[in-house]
C-alpha cells in the first residue's frame, strides 16, 4: 500500500514508517523540519509539511491508500487546536484527493467516566491534561459526523518505549480493565493491522496490556 503519514518525525510516527517500511508499503512522510528526519528508503518520500497549513500538503496526497495521523503534543498540559484543526484540515484534503481511510490517535484517557483509571490518575492527570483532553474530544466529536471516510480513531494508554511484543488487549470504548500503559510500537503494529481491516473503522479502539 502507499501511506501518508503526518507526525512522522515524532516519537510514534517514526516507529509507524519504521514498521511500514519494513511491511514493504511506501510512505510518505510528512514533516515541518525534513532536514531532521533520519530515516532513509528508496520506499520513503519525505514533504515539508505543515497539518495546520493544508496549502503545504493538499497537493501531495492523490495516490495514496490510506492516511495515517500519529500528530500529538507529548505530556504537555498546554490548551490546543492541533488534534482538531489538523484532523479538519486532513479530511478536507482527503476528499479533495479520494483517500478514503484515516486512522489518527487521541488518547485512552479522553472518557470522562472511564471506570478502568484509578482514582489517583482521575483526580490529578486528568485535570492537568483537561486542556488537550477537550480538543481531543473536539476531535472525535467531527470525525463521528463524518460518514464519507472511513476514519479509525486509536486510544492508546499511557505511552512507553519497551520493545514490541505482539500481545495486548483492546477495548472498543474504555481501556481494558487493570491495564496502564502500551508501547509505542505495539501501537505502531496495531495502526499498521488496520490497513487492510475493517474491524475498528468508524470505531474507537483502546489499547492497553
Amino acid at each position: 500500500m502507499k501511506l501518508a503519514v503526518f507526525g512522522a518525525s515524532g516519537p510514534t510516527g517514526k516507529l509507524v514508517v519504521q514498521q511500514a517500511l519494513e511491511q514493504g508499503h511506501k510512505v510518505t512522510a510528512f514533516v515541518r523540519s525534513p532536514e531532521k528526519f533520519n530515516l532513509s528508503n528508496p520506499d520513503l518520500t519525505v514533504i515539508k509539511a505543515d497539518a495546520l497549513t493544508p496549502s503545504t500538503f493538499e497537493n501531495h496526497l492523490e495516490g495514496h491508500d490510506v492516511l495515517l495521523s500519529a500528530l500529538g503534543i507529548g505530556q504537555s498540559f498546554k490548551d490546543t487546536t492541533l488534534y482538531s484543526e489538523s484532523g479538519n484540515n486532513i479530511i478536507e484534503a482527503m476528499r479533495k484527493s479520494g483517500v478514503n481511510k484515516f486512522i489518527c490517535l487521541t488518547s485512552g484517557g479522553v472518557e470522562d467516566d472511564d471506570p478502568s483509571f484509578e482514582f489517583i490518575y482521575k483526580l490529578v492527570f486528568k485535570r492537568l491534561l483537561r486542556k488537550p483532553y477537550n480538543n481531543m474530544k473536539k476531535l472525535e466529536s467531527y470525525l463521528q459526523s463524518v460518514n464519507d471516510i472511513d476514519w479509525i480513531i486509536v486510544r492508546p494508554s499511557r505511552l512507553v518505549n519497551t520493545p514490541l511484543t505482539g500481545v495486548y488487549r483492546v477495548s472498543a470504548r474504555y481501556a481494558p480493565k487493570g491495564g496502564s500503559k502500551i508501547s509505542r510500537a505495539d501501537l505502531s503494529q496495531f495502526i499498521l493491522k488496520q490497513l487492510d481491516s475493517n474491524e475498528w473503522v468508524r470505531k474507537t479502539p483502546t489499547l492497553t496490556y
